[in-house]
């Protein structure tokens, strides 16, 4: 009678267990029946794995065959189509070494079949961008870098350099983050766009090998939000950021960075972004920058790193100036004491620390010092930051050549004058009919677009207005003036730009009011969920077509 073996434990899985010999000196009953078992598992194993083996050429040709477009067109009009899967703005939307499933990355047309993974890694255009998280430990994903990288041929190069923010935060020497500095340091020759949000220590280490001069074009840096190991978010006096390397960009972007610790050559940058510019360094880099047509900066009071200007520095090139600026900290010289004759774009913002009028008799007399047409112009204040509407239409007469207009407030403290854009609006009603032509002539005449931001959600106006600045009369909705005529204002789009918390819908009797301006062809909207500030007014939220469909 068999009987079981109690000194043989349970086997693992695809394991032989040791044999026993306890009944006259040979293996029980169990050992052998088990023994039969593996070898039959194992015969049937090596049987499967032959099947497996004479599956996959068939399974190849199956995916041949069946593939819609891979098999029946030339390799090049195949990757062609591949270069759609990338996004359309690279700078924004970098391939994913780490990624979910819905990422749009090349590594995941590599994994449809073979004939795709061929194409798509001999197609370079797709592996020319890169997002890497250098606080990724697994080793493999160097490899991976090194790989894709190297797939992307002699093409230039979109990199972004990131810290995910884990638990346990690493030294800046671990062996992980070492292997995915150096994999993207060997192609920095080929670097034009490079994007470094992380902590000091991390990013101090990203170093060029040898000085060379390099082609990048645009250069990107920030600390996280988070602070690592509780360090300054911003480089401390003394230090400098170098990539020891010969680099003159033509765009950048800076956090909370002294543009002037950062080891690069002002004189091809074109566009700059700062987020904490002293007054002292704001003409220190509009005479360093003389190509620079767009300028972007928080001025937020001196430093005595550079003196500043006891003259008017002339900038003959900036077409676009975006100031961010408490009130007392420098803005009344910088206006005094600057001067562009190009200057096409105004984006003013302010915020101050105590109560004060926005400087308009400066921004005037900087408007007639500079002999500029404006074209577009923001006007955007927040808490303490007062102007006096019959201010705001002495500035708006003063720029006669403006043709789209930002205006808006924001407060902590929820209040907002309910007809304080009336003047304005009023002025613009009475202006734009064929019998007003010296009073059109003189206020804004070539305006085409308004935009009024009203963070609190309040009315900050009149809607009995909105028909008039089109020329339009409020009760028959009947043009004061014919479309075709010379004289009329191009005025043909406004909007309101409302909160998120914005309750809807919007009022049927507003609707009732706008809805024949539109059937004459006008563009109408009231928005939520904007961004608080003007150059991020987007179009989410059309409170005015949801409601009409409401």
């Amino acid at each position: 009678m068999d009987c079981s073996c109690f000194r043989c434990s349970e086997p693992e899985e695809g394991s032989y267990p040791k044999p026993c010999a306890i009944v006259n000196g040979e293996p029980c009953s169990q050992c052998v029946a088990a023994n039969a078992l593996e070898d039959e598992i194992h015969a049937v194993e090596e049987f499967l794995s032959s099947l497996k083996a004479k599956r996959r050429p068939i399974r190849h040709r199956m995916n041949e065959l069946h593939d819609p477009f891979s098999s029946r067109l030339p390799p090049e009009i195949v990757s062609d189509i591949f270069m759609t899967f990338l996004p359309e703005d690279v700078c924004n939307n970098y391939g994913v070494v780490e990624s979910d499933n819905t990422a749009t990355t090349p590594l995941r047309l590599g994994a449809v079949c073979q004939a795709w993974r061929a194409i798509a890694w001999s197609t370079p255009q797709l592996w020319t961008s890169i997002c890497i998280n250098l606080f990724n430990d697994n080793l493999y994903v160097a490899e991976v870098v090194r790989d894709w990288l190297s797939r992307s041929g002699q093409l230039p190069l979109y990199i972004r350099l990131y810290a995910k923010i884990i638990f346990e935060l690493p030294f800046g020497d671990e062996p992980y983050i070492k292997l995915l500095i150096s994999a993207v340091v060997a192609h920095s020759n080929r670097w034009v766009y490079l994007d470094m949000d992380l902590p000091k220590f991390i990013m101090m280490r990203v170093r060029c090998t040898s000085p060379m001069p390099l082609v990048l074009k645009t250069l990107k840096l920030d600390f996280p939000l988070a602070i690592f190991r509780g360090e300054e978010r911003q480089l401390l006096p003394g230090e400098k950021l170098s990539l020891n390397a010969i680099v003159s960009p033509t765009e950048v972007v800076l956090g909370e960075f002294c543009p002037f610790q950062i080891d690069i050559g002002w004189n091809d940058l074109t566009h700059l972004n700062a987020g904490k510019v002293s007054i002292n360094e704001c003409f220190e880099l509009l005479q360093k920058a003389p190509q620079m047509t767009h300028c972007t900066v928080n001025i937020y009071g001196e430093r005595g790193d550079f003196p500043i200007s006891q003259t008017v520095v002339q900038h003959p090139r900036l077409t676009f100036l975006d100031i961010d600026y408490e009130i007392d900290t420098g803005i009344y010289t910088f206006l005094e004491r600057t001067s562009f004759p190009a200057l096409k774009t105004w984006k003013h913002f302010a915020c101050p620390s105590v109560e004060q009028e926005l400087p308009i008799n400066y921004i005037i007399a900087h408007i007639e010092r500079s002999s500029c047409r404006l074209e577009r112009m923001a006007l955007f204040r927040c808490d303490n930051a007062t102007i006096d509407s019959s201010e705001l239409n002495k500035l708006l007469r003063a720029t006669p050549s403006l043709k789209y207009l930002v205006c808006g407030h924001e407060t902590s403290q929820g209040t907002t004058d309910p007809n304080y854009y009336d003047p304005l609006l009023k002025l613009l009603s009475a202006s734009a009919s064929c019998e007003q032509v010296v009073e059109r002539e003189t206020f804004l005449p070539h305006l085409e677009a308004l935009d009024i931001i009203d963070h609190n959600g309040q009315q900050s106006f009149s809607w009995d207005y909105i028909p008039g600045i089109f020329g339009f009369d409020r009760d028959a909705i009947t043009p004061f003036l014919r479309h075709e005529s010379s004289n009329r204002r191009p005025l043909r789009f406004f909007r309101v730009g409302l909160p998120q918390n914005f309750k809807g819908p919007v009022d049927r009797d507003i609707i009732r009011l706008l809805s024949p301006l539109m059937d004459q062809g006008l563009k109408l909207e009231i928005i939520q969920d904007w961004e608080p500030r003007p150059n991020n007014l987007c179009n989410k939220y059309d409170m005015l077509q949801l409601s009409w469909l409401h």
